[in-house]
């Protein structure tokens, strides 16, 4: 039977008990959704066909094309960020402890390699023996007050002297290791990163990025769902988690 004409299709719904379902040998508890459409005018006959289908599984795959709402996508990130996270943390606690003996290992080695060490050095020379010729000025003004019958300013009878405060135009040695340090820890970071330990917080850092990009383009929850699966299984993890029965009571 040929037809080049349009297919119109006119739904109408009908349950087991009500308007509509005579006639009709509709079986089983659900609704069910009874449709007639006009096939084609042939040769100016109208062929009528009719038929069922189910109203859940109409409903199911108008789920999977419906778009995801934002309070989803929001479930769906804190989702992979709670599964993501003893993994990441173990992972990051495990390169803190390799770098914290890099960065010693190549701050020293960067003072020596840029020349760092004696101007630091000279400083704290200098340093120190400004603090004690502080200390000597006080004790000669301390003497002569007194000679004298003389008060004088407390500053002078301070029994310790050091350089304090912080200004702009002020460098303390702490500041000059502080400056070294700060190069040494961005090649240490370098270093540790292509170490076994940074490779594995690096590509799970990369996979966590991947699933999240996949939250945020994804059109459905259902399409979703087998992706974020697919991906969680490169790293151990799941997205469906099992539910599991609690061991049995030994109470009496």
């Amino acid at each position: 039977m040929g037809c080049d004409n349009i297919i119109l299709y006119i739904p109408i719904i009908s349950y087991i008990i009500g308007v509509g379902g005579r006639g009709y040998n509709i079986q089983g508890p659900q609704p069910q959704v009874v449709f007639f459409f006009i096939l084609c005018i042939d040769n100016y006959r109208i062929i009528l066909y009719n038929g069922t289908i189910n109203k859940y599984e109409s409903e199911d795959n108008m789920s999977k094309t419906r778009p995801m709402q934002k309070w989803q996508r929001d479930h769906f990130v804190r989702e992979l960020d709670r599964k993501y996270a003893p993994l990441l943390e173990t992972a990051s606690l495990k390169l803190k402890a390799i770098e914290a003996e890099a960065i010693e290992i190549a701050e020293k080695n960067l003072a020596d390699e840029i020349g760092a060490t004696p101007i630091i050095q000279e400083l704290q020379q200098a340093i120190e023996n400004y603090i004690s010729k502080m200390s000597k000025a006080a004790r000669f003004f301390c003497k002569a007050g007194n000679r004298k019958g003389q008060d004088v300013s407390y500053k002078f009878e301070e029994k310790k002297f050091s350089i304090g405060g912080y200004s702009s135009t002020y460098i303390t040695v702490e500041d000059c290791w502080e400056q070294v340090r700060d190069w040494a820890s961005s090649l240490a970071r370098e270093k540790i990163s292509k170490t076994p330990e940074g490779a594995i917080l690096k590509q799970l850092e990369d996979n966590k990025r991947a699933s999240y990009r996949e939250i945020m383009e994804a059109g459905s929850p259902d399409s979703l769902k087998g992706i974020l699966e697919n991906n969680l299984q490169k790293d151990g993890l799941g997205w469906k988690q099992e539910t599991k029965a609690l061991p049995p009571s030994n109470v009496n």
